[in-house]
Formats: structure tokens, sequence, C-alpha cells
């Protein structure tokens, strides 16, 4: 959930901007001409930013009142205090640092909400050092009365000198810091956890960084580890989350939670048809959250209180992407599961899992495609967000996060149970002694090892039936009768594994020959008893 609200936030991020943008693409922009001039290749760093409108300011409005940016390479450089030219329609700011030889952009932002991007290139490397003699660089200001208000967030404050609209952006990214630090630490634990798991060490030795390589060795617990990764590398934005807005980062910062949700489709193992379920399951993790995510952002933050146009420009900008990911998420899923069920839709618990969520998505989407419906018409009349309009909005929206985080949960349960076109998967490591058990209704994998006298590791898989009430494995020496024996109750309550590690104190002190038996109680009753045997070396035996 926490990765599936990033990729919202840095969704709702590029979207509230581009929303903005799209507004000047779509008008003859104001920008008549700048320096440095629309994609220019300079041999030299600039020192100074000039912007020329096409018409020169209302009465009353200043330089200050221009929102004016400036990054290279995603490293943002400091502007001086603004100044406004002799015709009354140039904004002329000095460069405060050095700009390194990349790709550059400038972002602008007028009074009235009208906002612009262009970029330009210094070739040649230079470092992004102070210019001597510079003026500091200007603290972040807003005039009231003079229209919507503009902020040009101050590299110190944010990380990032962007131009933000009214504020709602730099809430977004601090909702967005602490989110992605909560997300790295849960994916630090799945990834301790599955170690665990798949390599049959003890809960302590996995917390080891260096054992999460062996995740890399089972197809269940790589893409855990590319998760993993993926989610450091989440902390370039973190740390500077409005990245996600800048022309020249932003493709990267939108792809890194992307890639990461992606890895979820490939956490099913043993699929008979990988090559259409695996392509539908990253399709439908990633509109997923982008739909839920991007919900849970413009709920909790974006509506948090009425506010000026910039509210209104991330909420276009929402609107535009909820429906299609909403549709994709539905149809893929309608996909995913056709494969997955293999016409076993009633008779499996995944199968009636897919119904329960079927059923809440198809609310969830009536309900969200009825309000956005509704509110979309008084957006495109709105110039601000009001109250009376905030309400209503912010009340709807919240009632499909409450569903959305429902349907979530039966996720959880979807991905605990086993389809039908899954094949039970084999133990990570190699174990000694590894055999599958089966009579009537019951089917048990069993593996040990390592078979000689001392301690032990055991795994067992159920694969049939679903539900258990209990599960009890019985191991006696055959040859020495008064050695006791043991007695394992297993804790599973349907098909899966359980492991035994070598570090829990299991132990067979006894070589030779020892019985094993399986016994268990289903819904219904006792199961018919499975029984084998497995022989213990002796260590000191040449």
């Amino acid at each position: 959930m926490l990765i599936l609200a990033l990729v919202g936030g840095v969704f709702a991020l590029g979207a509230n901007q581009a929303h903005a943008q799209s507004e000047v693409d779509d008008e003859v922009s104001p920008l008549e001409s700048s320096t440095p001039t629309v994609n220019a290749v300079l041999d030299a760093p600039p020192t100074q930013l000039q912007l020329t409108f096409a018409e020169g300011f209302a009465e009353g409005i200043t330089a200050e009142n221009v929102g004016m940016a400036i990054s290279c390479g995603g490293t943002p450089l400091g502007l001086g205090p603004r100044a406004l030219g002799p015709d009354g329609r140039t904004v002329l700011a000095p460069i405060t640092q050095i700009a390194p030889g990349d790709p550059c952009a400038v972002s602008w932002r007028l009074p009235s909400g009208v906002v612009g991007t262009f970029e330009f290139t210094v070739r040649g490397s230079f470092a992004p050092t102070t210019v001597p003699g510079a003026p500091t660089t200007a603290p972040p200001t807003t005039t009231p009365g003079t229209g919507p208000a503009t902020i040009v967030v101050d590299p110190a404050d944010v990380s990032e000198n962007v131009v933000i609209p009214g504020g709602t952006l730099l809430a977004l990214a601090r909702w967005l810091s602490v989110l992605g630090l909560v997300a790295l630490l849960g994916t630090l634990a799945t990834a301790w956890q599955t170690t665990a798991e798949l390599t049959g060490r003890s809960s302590t030795s996995a917390l080891s960084p260096v054992s999460w390589a062996e995740l890399l060795d089972d197809p269940t617990g790589r893409p855990v580890f590319a998760r993993l990764v993926l989610v450091v590398l989440l902390g370039w934005v973190v740390a500077r989350p409005l990245r996600a807005v800048d022309p020249t980062t932003q493709l990267a910062a939108i792809a890194l939670p992307v890639l990461a949700v992606a890895t979820y489709g490939f956490s099913r193992t043993g699929i008979d048809n990988a090559t259409t379920v695996y392509p539908a399951a990253i399709v439908h993790a990633v509109a997923m959250a982008v739909w839920l995510g991007g919900l849970a952002v413009t709920a909790r933050v974006v509506l948090a209180k009425p506010g000026e146009d910039d509210l209104v420009y991330a909420l276009r900008g929402y609107a535009k992407l909820a429906t299609p990911a909403m549709l994709i998420a539905i149809v893929s899923g309608v996909v995913l599961s056709q494969r997955l069920v293999d016409g076993e839709l009633w008779s499996t618990r995944h199968g009636r899992w897919i119904v329960l969520k079927a059923v809440l998505v198809g609310i969830t989407a009536y309900l969200g495609l009825v309000a956005r419906r509704r509110w979309r018409r008084r957006l495109a009349r709105a110039e601000v967000l009001e109250q009376r309009l905030a309400r209503p909005m912010r009340r709807a929206l919240s009632t499909e996060l409450l569903l959305g985080v429902i349907i979530l949960g039966v996720t959880a349960g979807l991905a605990a149970s086993r389809p039908a076109a899954v094949q039970p998967v084999s133990p990570a490591t190699g174990y000694a002694f590894d055999t599958t058990l089966a009579t009537e209704g019951f089917q048990v994998r069993l593996s040990m090892t390592p078979l000689v006298a001392g301690p032990q590791a055991l795994r067992a898989e159920v694969l049939q039936p679903e539900q258990l009430e209990s599960l009890r494995i019985t191991l006696q020496p055959t040859e020495v009768p008064t050695s006791p024996g043991w007695a394992i109750d297993v804790p599973l309550q349907s098909d899966g594994a359980a492991v035994l590690r070598l570090a829990q104190g299991w132990r067979l002190e006894v070589p030779g020959v020892w019985s094993v038996d399986i016994t268990a109680r289903g819904p219904t009753g006792l199961l018919p008893r499975l029984s084998t045997s497995v022989v213990i070396a002796d260590p000191l035996a040449d």
C-alpha cells in the first residue's frame, strides 16, 4: 500500500505540473522572448535569466510576484532578487551559481496562474559553484492581493528550485518524504522475512544485508530483491521530491516507483501460462497504483483544505489519470483472473477471493465514475477551490479510498492463496530428502536436511486440501524403540508451506531408520494418514 501511494504521489506531482503546462500549450504562450533563448546551446554558463512577456503587468504587480526557477541536470541553481525591466514586461534575475554542462530547464509562473517551461544546454563541464559577488538567493515570497499566490522555493527549503503554485506541491513533497521512508522500512522488513523463509536462515542471520543476495537464487525472492533495490534508488526522488516536475528528471523520477510496483507482477511462480499472466499482472499492479495511490494523495493532501488555483490544477490532473487507470486496472484484472482461475472459480479459495474483489471493484468504480463526472463539470468552471466544492469532493474521494483499502486487503488474501493455474513452489534450497506423499484428498510435500544425526531442517508443503484444522508430523526411530521421538504440530491452516530451520533446535540424535507419519484434520474430520521413512546417518561413521 505504501509503494502504491508513493507512485500515486509522484504521479500527482507530475500531473499537477503537466496539467498546468497543458493549459499554456493550448493557447499562445505569453512568453515572447528569453535569455537564454529556448533550446539555445551555450558555450559558457549564463549569468542572468531574462524573461520578456507579450503584455505588461497590471498595476501593483512587481517582479517578485513572478515565479522563476532554473535547474541543470536535476541540480537547482540559485537565483538572486528579481527586477522588472523599464518596459514593464521583462523580468530579470541574476543566476547566483555557475550552471554545469548539462541540459537546463527554466520554469516560470505568472500571478494569473499561467505557467511555462523551456530548456537550453550549456556545453562543456562546469562545477555548480556560486558566482563571485553575486547576490544571495531570494527567499520564498508571496504578495497578498495580486492574484493567486506564487511561491519560488529556495534550494535550501525543499532542495529543488522549481516553481510551486500556492504550496500544494510543497505539501505533496513533504508527504512523499515521510511515505518514502516508511516504504523503505517496510521493504527492508519484507526482504529480511523472505530471506529467512527461503533460505532456512535464522531471523538474526537473515538481518544481514549480505544474506539478502541469496534472494537472487530463488524465483520467489528475485522480485523482492529487485523491489528492494528500486525502493532504495527511490531515495533520489524522496530526497528531492520535486524532481517529479523538473522536465530534466521527471521521466526517471516517475519510472523508479513504477518499476518498483511492477515487481509485484512477478510474485507468482510456477505459472502454466506465464507469457500472459506476467504482463497482465504488471499492468494491473501499475494501474492500481496510479488509481488508488493517486486517490490517497488527492483525498488526504490536495483536498485537505480549500485553496487557490493550484488545487484546481491538481484535481484536473488527477481526473485525467484516474478514470483511464481504473479502467486499465479492471480490464487487466479480468485477464489475470481468467488465466489464474483456470475454470475453477467457485471450487477454490482463490476463486472465491476473486469474486469478492470483483464485487468491491465494481462498486468502487461505479461510485468513482459518478463522483468524478459530477465534480469535473464544476472544476471546469472553477478558478479556485472553495469550501463548498472541496467538502463534497473530499467526502466522495474518502469513501472511494476506504473501499480501495478494503480491496487491497482482499488482494492480500488473493496473494496468500494458490490459484489453480499455479504449480506448487519447490523448496528454495537443496534438501537431502524430498518426497511428495499423497492419498485421496490429502497431499503433502515433505523435505528434510541434512539427514545426519544432529540438528535438522524440515519443510512441509500442503498441496491438498485448501483448508486444515490441524497438521502433525510424528518421527520415531524404528531400530531403537525406547528412544524418544518427535511430534511436531505444523502451524498451517490452509495449503502452503511451513519451514522448521536448523537453528530452531530440532534434533534427531539416533542414527538409523526413522518412521515419519503425517496426520491432519480437515473441515469434515480426520484425513487419511500419510507415511514414509528416512535414514539418519552417523556423523562418526566412515
